[in-house]
């Protein structure tokens, strides 16, 4: 489905009505939630996944501290490389409202299919 949709007020709990999980929990994924909205990160993980999963701590736990394991947890590795209309869409949604004096706006043809498609 492609579509934007809203879960939750801050849908830092994907699947509260599934699984329950604490406050704390709550609260840390919209943390990183608002964290990676600061910086931008469009592309970001499921939370909920990324939290629990083996990728994101190091198990056993008296690894998920260590210096490793806080770099890991705030450098993103993965790079997004979009084209100028994609990257003006993040902020300005295409559409008539913005009118551009110097951009000449083409309006699309409509027509009939062919008559000798196969049917």
């Amino acid at each position: 489905c492609n579509q934007l949709e809203r879960i939750n007020s801050s849908q830092g709990d994907r699947y509260s009505g599934i699984f329950t999980a604490s406050k704390k929990t709550v609260m840390m994924l919209a943390n990183r939630m608002l964290n990676e909205y600061r910086e931008r990160t469009f592309f970001h993980e499921s939370m909920r996944q990324k939290v629990f999963s083996q990728h994101y701590w190091h198990w056993p736990i008296d690894q998920v501290f260590t210096l490793d394991a806080i770099i890991k947890a705030y450098v993103h590795n993965q790079t997004f490389v979009l084209n100028v209309e994609e990257l003006a869409t993040m902020w300005h949604f295409p559409g008539q409202i913005l009118k551009v004096p110097t951009l000449e706006r083409i309006e699309s043809k409509e027509a009939s299919p062919p008559t000798n498609l196969p049917t």
